[in-house]
């Protein structure tokens, strides 16, 4: 969404429609959103980035390091069974 009016304009605009809305959530002040099924039960999600600029570009300028981080720690929680369960559940 371009603005919070955006959000909050959209968050209403399904309430009135009979749509039960989650949200508004503040995620960690970077983005603001709003969560709902659709008719096929799909949940989504719409958000507006709400961050200052500059904070904006820290999290671009760290993201793939926080991300690598993420995936080995989640690898080493795994451990090796759960890689291959997930090889031959593939196969």
């Amino acid at each position: 969404m371009a603005s919070r009016e955006d959000l909050l304009a959209m968050k209403k605009r399904l309430e009135t429609a009979g749509v039960e809305v989650l949200g508004i959530t503040d995620h960690d002040g970077y983005i603001h959103s709003i969560y709902f099924f659709d008719p096929n039960g799909f949940r989504l999600e719409l958000t507006v980035e709400v961050a200052e600029a500059d904070v904006v570009r820290g999290y671009e300028a760290s993201a793939h390091a926080e991300l690598a981080r993420w995936n080995a720690r989640e690898r080493t929680d795994a451990g090796p069974s759960a890689l291959s369960s997930s090889r031959s559940a593939s196969m």
